[in-house]
């Protein structure tokens, strides 16, 4: 009777271990990735949840995940049920996401957006023109052409003041219209004739039969009929002086020009620019007009929110009337390289290459380099408002052409010429702008839909086109 005492709980002690293996063991292996079955290569085994009904078949590519949990990421790297490794999900090359460019905007304190906070900067929808996506990204400097791509209207006005040498490589106008005025080049012709006085003596006299103008001997002494500026010194080199003044002549002169840009692609955008130009000389009358349109397209080959190369070529057409000064007088190619560089969470670089090439000028025109840096820092960065200071260094190196001078000394005038001429002016100013930085998905510290910029120039070299200069702009992006 013992025996059978001592018997009976052994066998409910195992009867009940056995119970509790199979009801719980499944889940306890699954819970160790060392035990159990093997997982089937690449993928992992659909499991049905308890008290659901299957998946779709449709379904079966994703990765199952415990019903009890719905918290659980859908990116889970491990399987919540077997331990194996999880197949990844498609890859979308094309996806900021897959560049690893993750969306962050302003901390609740109104911080500036982490450094690769563009997630969405180049989603469709967000600063588009016409359907095709373009960057999140505004202008930054307020001289150097910007070598970022993004629809708007830019208007913008500038003032220059004392510039001594308005003709200097046919650059801001035309040579001297006084080089094409044949009253300025012709000679008195006077022929010897015999003349008997009144005591009967005969002597020779030379009397003027008026100014001849002989094209070769003009041109022989500077005739030149492509000079089309304007006539606003009067006189030529070898020549009495026509004008009276006190000082050495110069010209102000203002702009107001509109400038359209339209990005159908992030990469790629035309533009057109139309000035109007008002002129002020110390000698000559003031003029106002229509200036040189000009037109042309940018194309990125590097294009991204926290850098742009680009490559941008420029056409001047001679639409405003030369002999007022309100234009060159021929046609300009300008090919040129921009740089766009985000340096930090706030600082900026810009940078420019261009090439100024005359084409059907005078012997003034003169072919130019264009070159510039610019640092920005968004000092203030809100979620609606940044202000930013810019410091700029603008410069250009004249390899020929001429001028046409004239100073106390030389009150006739003289040519000279200004090939080797290096000029270099430093620019600082302001730019405010409004947007929305710290758009949800993805906002840009430089998502400007508004901005106003304000700066002022000066010449730091004795060469220079003005030795003062002042600007305010407009943008309106989108």
């Amino acid at each position: 009777m013992l025996v059978r005492r001592l018997r009976f709980p052994r066998s409910g002690q195992a009867l009940a271990a056995l119970a509790g293996f199979l009801l719980f063991g499944p889940t306890a292996l699954a819970q160790s990735p060392q035990v159990g079955a093997q997982p089937y290569p690449g993928a992992v085994r659909p499991q049905v949840p308890y008290g659901q009904a299957p998946e779709d078949s449709s379904m079966a590519g994703q990765v199952p995940r415990v019903a009890q949990t719905p918290q659980s990421p859908t990116e889970s790297t491990f399987s919540d049920l077997t331990g194996a490794v999880a197949a990844p999900p498609p890859v979308d090359y094309l996806s900021p996401e897959a560049a690893g460019i993750t969306a962050t905007g302003p901390s609740a304190a109104g911080g500036a957006p982490a450094f690769a906070g563009f997630g969405s900067a180049f989603a469709p929808g967000l600063g588009l023109a016409g359907q095709g996506a373009t960057t999140l990204v505004a202008d930054n400097v307020g001289y150097i052409d910007s070598a970022i791509i993004r629809s708007r209207i830019r208007v913008r006005f500038d003032a220059n003041f004392d510039d001594t040498s308005p003709d200097k490589a046919e650059f801001i106008y035309a040579k001297c219209g006084c080089f094409a005025n044949p009253a300025n080049f012709s000679f008195t012709l006077t022929a010897p004739t015999p003349v008997k006085s009144s005591n009967g003596m005969i002597h020779i006299e030379s009397p003027s039969h008026g100014k001849v103008f002989d094209y070769g001997y003009a041109l022989a002494h500077g005739y030149d009929p492509r000079a089309r500026g304007p006539v606003l010194h009067g006189p030529v080199p070898g020549h009495p002086n026509v004008s009276t003044f006190g000082s050495v002549p110069s010209i102000n002169y203002q702009e107001v020009a509109t400038y359209l840009e339209y990005a159908p692609v992030r990469n790629f955008s035309a533009f057109i620019e139309l000035p109007a130009r008002f002129l002020q000389p110390s000698i000559g009358t003031n003029t106002a007009g229509f200036s040189d349109l000009n037109l042309g397209s940018k194309y990125a080959f590097i294009a991204n929110p926290n850098q742009y190369y680009t490559f941008q070529f420029r056409v001047y057409a001679p639409t405003g009337n030369s002999y007022q000064g309100l234009g060159t007088g021929h046609v300009t190619l300008e090919p040129g390289l921009l740089v766009f560089q985000r340096l930090s969470d706030r600082l900026y670089f810009s940078g420019q290459f261009l090439d100024w090439i005359p084409v059907g000028g005078s012997d003034f025109a003169g072919n130019i380099l264009i070159y510039g840096v610019g640092l920005t820092y968004n000092i203030v960065l809100t979620d609606h408002l940044r202000i930013a200071p810019v410091n700029e260094f603008v410069g250009w190196t004249i390899l020929n052409g001429q001028e046409y001078v004239m100073t106390k000394q030389a009150p006739s005038g003289t040519v000279l010429p200004v090939g080797g001429q290096s000029i270099l002016n430093e620019k600082i100013g302001l730019r405010i702008g409004l947007g929305n930085y710290s758009q949800a998905g993805g906002g840009s510290a430089l998502n400007d839909r508004h901005s106003l910029y304000v700066g002022y120039g000066v010449a730091v070299t004795g060469d220079a086109w003005y030795r003062q200069t002042f600007r305010l702009e407009y943008n309106l992006w989108f």
